[in-house]
């Protein structure tokens, strides 16, 4: 289910933080895959959504976004550029790896 970029696992593909990183991503250039989490999902991640870089760590999680703009400034953070991430956990806070599920 993770694709070749990042990968947004969303319990609702259609939300609004769903279509904000997806219009985040289209403006940056980064490809960006969105895949259904499942509700049981919730007890893992503990969260709604979960955006997952390229090496298969966990770069944000949270249930909802702002605005648009903060999934902007939660995507440059996880390419490395800068980016204030707020109403969720920014990179630097999560290191769990997906496929690891450590």
């Amino acid at each position: 289910a993770l694709g070749p970029g990042f990968t947004l696992l969303a319990q609702d593909p259609a939300s609004a933080t769903a279509t904000a990183f997806s219009a985040a991503a289209q403006a940056a250039d980064v490809p960006l895959t969105l895949a259904a989490l499942p509700p049981e999902a919730d007890d893992a991640y503990g969260t709604m959504n979960v955006l997952v870089r390229p090496d298969t760590y966990v770069a944000w999680a949270g249930d909802h976004l702002d605005a648009g703009a903060h999934a902007a400034a939660v995507l440059a953070r996880a390419i490395g550029g800068t980016g204030a991430a707020q109403n969720g956990h920014a990179t630097a806070e999560c290191h769990k790896s997906v496929a690891s599920g450590a």
